[in-house]
């Protein structure tokens, strides 16, 4: 009670010594402290608008004043013919939002969706029946995006694109070496064959990766390194692209791994197991743009090896390659270098004796040896 009639005491105290002023007496007594001249909008209503001012202060700051005046919604503005003027602050109306519907001939709305999303204040829908997009805009922002679809509703560039996969031996290299640089040297008119040898043996030593209309020479050089066994065509397929869409290819094996879970139900926890299933081995992602002649490739390869599975629990050694290129019509690009190593399993014996049981481990014998070998990507873009 004695804290209450304190506080009572300070806040009576506080308000004797201080003034209430309406607006234009406030406006009246600063106008006649700093000698300036201050008009009010005639929107304003005066009486509206109540200020305390301390009674022994003689002079209030025009600052202190505009910043009262701010805490109220009005400004103190000064105007060029050397007077202030008070009105209110205006709040900015938002700018109109209108609905409009642009219906696409050729693309979809998944590829306009990067664009959608670089515009926070852009609300947009797809009506799949119609393949529309529905824009809720201001009418400033349609007119950017409006010609931005137009430009890239069109029918996109197709081609097809040739990927060739090569494994090369590289111990084998080191024992062939002679014989193929005696092919090299028979070959001589076709200096191309040369390149590409180097690209897939030695590609560390290989002075460019780009070709022009060279397929017969690399075609030589994939044959005759195959007579030899060094290297090996792995996978080739041929793409039908479209400029702009990515495209996926694969090639391994789908191996088993085990994936545990539990569940709580009250007191008492369950653990299962269950077996799922992954691709493991060559994965290449590719996204190719067209610009006139040009083609403007990223690619994302990546090679799996698997090094063990004991128990369904694999083991998976992971390399990957991302570059971007370009290429010509008719080009070809050879990447290579990319180290891969498995283990070599092998099991010689002699027949039916080896599968005999309990007497069949005495004429069987098991080899496990590492191979050393070196990918290529061929990539050739083809009319």
């Amino acid at each position: 009670m004695r804290f209450l009639i304190v506080y009572i005491l300070m806040i009576i105290t506080l308000y004797a010594d201080n003034i209430e002023l309406n607006l234009k007496d406030f406006a009246q007594l600063v106008s006649t402290q700093h000698r300036i001249n201050i008009l009010i909008d005639d929107e304003i209503k005066k009486d509206n608008f109540s200020f305390f001012v301390q009674k022994d202060k003689n002079t209030v700051l025009l600052s202190a004043f505009r910043r009262m005046l701010r805490l109220k919604g009005l400004i103190l503005q000064y105007d060029n013919k050397k007077f202030y003027y008070i009105r209110k602050i205006k709040k900015q109306a938002e700018p109109k939002k209108n609905i409009y519907v642009i219906k696409l001939k050729t693309l979809t709305f998944e590829d306009f969706k990067p664009i959608f999303a670089q515009f926070k204040e852009l609300k947009y829908n797809y009506i799949k029946n119609s393949n529309s997009i529905v824009l809720i805009c201001t009418k400033q922002l349609y007119t950017q995006l409006k010609p931005l679809i137009q430009q890239n509703d069109y029918v996109q560039k197709q081609f097809q694109l040739k990927l060739t996969i090569v494994e090369t031996n590289r111990d084998d290299v080191k024992d062939r070496g002679v014989q193929i640089n005696s092919y090299i040297q028979s070959n001589k008119a076709d200096s191309s064959i040369k390149y590409f040898i180097d690209l897939l043996t030695l590609p560390s030593t290989a002075s460019k990766n780009i070709f022009s209309n060279s397929s017969g020479g690399i075609t030589a050089s994939l044959h005759f390194l195959n007579s030899l066994g060094v290297s090996t065509i792995k996978s080739s397929p041929v793409l039908t692209v479209q400029s702009g869409k990515k495209v996926y290819f694969s090639s391994g094996q789908n191996i088993p791994y085990e994936v545990s879970s539990s569940s709580t139900n009250g007191a008492s926890q369950t653990n299962q197991t269950s077996v799922e299933y992954k691709d493991v081995g060559l994965k290449i992602g590719l996204l190719p743009k067209v610009v006139d002649d040009i083609c403007f490739i990223d690619l994302d390869f990546v090679i799996e090896t698997v090094l063990s599975n004991q128990n369904n629990t694999p083991s998976v050694a992971k390399r990957e390659l991302k570059n971007s290129f370009q290429l010509k019509y008719g080009e070809i690009l050879v990447l290579s270098g990319l180290q891969d190593e498995s283990n070599d399993k092998s099991t010689y014996g002699i027949p039916i004796l080896m599968e005999a049981p309990l007497i069949g481990q005495m004429f069987r014998f098991n080899t496990n040896s590492k191979v050393k070998k070196t990918l290529s990507i061929i990539i050739q873009i083809v009319k």
